[in-house]
């Protein structure tokens, strides 16, 4: 159901659609591989949940009670204590002046947790359908997000910062033929993901027309530890930003740099909640120089600053271009194909009963 009952108002939350039609695709795509081919398949899921706005079904929601809901573990900040980003986002959040109440945050967090409980079930439906279609024993699944949530820590909505919350997600796989049970501690990235799938379907990276950045995570898995570079890098050019932005972690130090932003320098395992920032530090000198220094190598912050106000101003005209005469989104429009989806009447029935069954449970098809 996507219609919200809560405090007497109604809510209609799209997103709750989205994921519940974004699923019944997938599940309806697996049937369609094991019909249809034994040949290997990637099927990508994404889906919204859990995500702002936090509005759960009710069932999801009731699973927690208001007292097991954990509150942010460092409240709102002032200004003062706050880097220049953290302030511009605040500020086009609208809470420069006001903060949520400490109920207004324990709902949010509620509808969050539930969230993540929906997710979960939307993913067991999908493990069920690998299941029933007799492709769980050899399909390897990767879970994972593109981002955390602040959920209130520092007095902060949002997912723009580079900040722990932000940061961290999901990366839960399950591969064939790899042991199961092992967590493995050290850094990895997104940006690893596609060398590691390349790795799994056997794809050399030098074939490529490319060089490939990331490395593969199986080896990791494989033994329970992290074999490949222990640094994680990541940029950022969306709200708030007044430049582009760009990260660098490794061995318990978080190094950011923006231009026209102080650089700052967290110590991970002393300071987990990042609130020392250590840049200024003389004896921190040498390390932030060797960060920096990184980040002159790695990144054309220039060229990149060019670029995004480039397309900001391209994709602004045609943005105004649309406004005009009759409507035409530019965003993706699918349009299905029903005509080879359902049974239809131009061969006998039992020829397509025969090609389009799964065999049933402990009763072996044979053609």
């Amino acid at each position: 159901r996507d219609t919200i009952e809560r405090g007497g108002v109604t809510v209609h939350n799209m997103q709750l659609a989205y994921d519940e039609e974004a699923t019944f695709y997938a599940e309806r795509q697996i049937y369609e591989y094991a019909r249809a081919t034994d040949r290997p398949f990637c099927l990508v899921v994404s889906l919204t949940h859990p995500h702002f706005p936090f509005l759960v079904p009710p069932r999801y929601w009731d699973l927690y009670r208001d007292e097991e809901i954990s509150m942010p573990r460092i409240g709102r900040l002032p200004d003062a204590d706050l880097d220049p980003h953290s302030r511009r986002v605040r500020r086009g959040l609208g809470l420069e002046d006001s903060d949520v109440t400490p109920g207004q945050t324990r709902d949010a967090r509620h509808a969050y947790f539930g969230a993540i409980r929906y997710f979960d079930d939307k993913v067991g439906r999908l493990l069920r359908a690998l299941k029933e279609a007799r492709l769980d024993d050899n399909t390897a699944i990767i879970v994972t997000s593109d981002h955390g949530e602040m959920l209130g820590e520092r007095g902060l909505w949002c997912k723009d910062l580079f900040f722990e919350w932000a940061m961290r997600v999901p990366f839960i796989t399950r591969i064939p033929g790899l042991p199961g049970g092992n967590r493995v501690g050290e850094l990895a990235s997104l940006v690893d993901l596609l060398p590691t799938l390349l790795d799994l379907a056997g794809i050399d990276e030098a074939t490529l027309a490319e060089p490939v950045e990331g490395t593969s995570l199986l080896d990791s898995m494989q033994a329970g530890t992290r074999t490949g570079p222990h640094r994680v890098a990541a940029e950022y050019s969306a709200e708030g930003a007044e430049a582009p932005m760009v990260m660098i972690r490794r061995a318990g130090f978080k190094y950011i740099h923006a231009e026209g932003d102080p650089p700052q320098l967290f110590d991970l395992e002393s300071d987990p909640d990042e609130l020392v920032n250590l840049a200024d530090r003389p004896e921190q000198t040498e390390r932030c120089e060797t960060f920096r220094a990184e980040v002159e190598r790695d990144w054309d912050l220039s060229g990149m600053d060019r670029e995004i106000r480039l397309s900001q101003r391209r994709r602004a005209l045609v943005a105004a271009a649309l406004d005009e005469g009759r409507h035409q989104s530019w965003d993706h429009q699918p349009r299905p194909d029903h005509s080879r989806l359902y049974v239809r009447g131009r061969t006998g029935s039992e020829a397509v009963d025969r090609k389009i069954r799964l065999p049933a449970e402990g009763y072996p098809f044979r053609g």
